[in-house]
């Protein structure tokens, strides 16, 4: 079953005698342990009245994470924004976090062309937040619980809604955003699956989001040595990241991190390696099966064998067949005559007709 949780600033929390920035919805029945680990990873800074960089714009925060606790093992997508004024008048922000457990993993992954971040990038389309069911507009929130959701009319809600990515013609906004393709599958190898710094202008968090979808759904592409299969739909779930990590906060959970801002240059003074992703530091992937998916949206084209080359066969020994006499034919009547010879110097005499 997954559960919700929104925490953002409401004059009474959820929880007894709590006010301000406190959790004020979660799913009825949500773990306490689950609820509190939720609560010390939502905080947001409005970096638009800092950073004159953000040009007044404050980031939209998607991260996906995997939470080990003693109630379990969850896996976190979580979605942190400006939210306007509160109650009070001051600056507010609503994160949002969906968290769904092993078993809801397992029914999600029967959907493999459904990941992390293509749930989270619903959040980016206006239609995907009219009835709340996945992500809620930035706003006002009713402090209450929250009816427990089924999984599978989860799944069939994102499906609905567009969660599911569209490969057919391969890495499309990898194009869109002129890159090539074919870096997709980059991400997966050369030990940017263990861990990624990438930089970007402040505002592109939205682009990188889109851009991990696509390479997850290009990662179940991989073949499984273990049982012989084509496809990985584990892949897809095997990757926590966050398209913009806050100055100050950490990144050590997290395999794929964006910066920008100021937290770009802790980052950098920290000692981590920076890839300019749309400055074109992205190197070509070396898979060529997950290139090929990532190019053209199918498996890479085989050469079919040439045909075996004819072998001659052998010409077999005919036996000699014993000739035959042949009768010969007398004349016959009204037919042609057999001719007598003659003798050179001699008159041609026919023999007379029989009477």
């Amino acid at each position: 079953m997954p559960y919700q949780l929104l925490y953002t600033s409401v004059p009474t929390g959820l929880r007894p005698g709590t006010s301000g920035y406190t959790t004020a919805a979660h799913t009825e029945g949500m773990p306490g342990e689950l609820v509190s680990a939720l609560e010390s990873k939502s905080g947001y800074d409005h970096l638009a009245t800092k950073d004159a960089s953000f040009k007044g714009v404050n980031p939209i925060i998607s991260r996906f994470e995997i939470l080990q606790l003693n109630c379990g093992t969850f896996f976190v997508m979580s979605r942190l924004q400006d939210s306007g004024a509160d109650h009070t008048g001051r600056t507010n922000y609503l994160a949002q976090h969906l968290v769904i457990d092993t078993t809801d993993l397992m029914a999600l992954q029967m959907n493999p062309e459904i990941n992390p971040a293509s749930i989270l990038a619903l959040g980016l389309n206006p239609p995907a937040q009219a009835d709340g069911t996945i992500w809620r507009a930035a706003g006002p929130v009713k402090t209450e619980h929250l009816a427990p959701m089924d999984t599978q009319s989860f799944i069939q809600r994102v499906q609905q809604l567009g969660g599911a990515v569209n490969l057919s013609g391969g890495a499309a906004y990898w194009r869109e955003c002129n890159l090539s393709p074919a870096q997709a599958p980059a991400l997966l190898e050369g030990g940017r699956q263990t861990k990624c710094c990438l930089s970007y202008t402040p505002g592109y968090e939205t682009h990188l989001l889109r851009l991990i979808s696509e390479t997850l759904r290009i990662a179940i592409e991989r073949e499984n040595p273990t049982n012989g299969q084509k496809r990985s739909p584990q892949e897809a779930w095997r990757y926590p990241f966050s398209v913009f990590v806050q100055s100050g906060g950490s990144h050590q959970e997290f395999v794929w991190c964006g910066f920008a801002g100021p937290a770009q240059q802790e980052a950098v003074a920290a000692g981590n390696q920076m890839v300019d992703l749309f400055g074109g530091q992205m190197p070509q992937a070396t898979d060529a099966r997950l290139s090929s998916f990532a190019e053209t949206g199918a498996e890479p084209y085989v050469e079919p064998p040439a045909p075996e080359p004819q072998q001659p066969v052998a010409a077999q020994p005919v036996a000699a067949q014993p000739m035959r006499p042949q009768p010969v034919a007398g004349p016959q009547a009204g037919g042609p005559q057999t001719p007598v010879y003659t003798p050179p110097g001699t008159s041609a005499v026919q023999p007379a007709a029989e009477s």
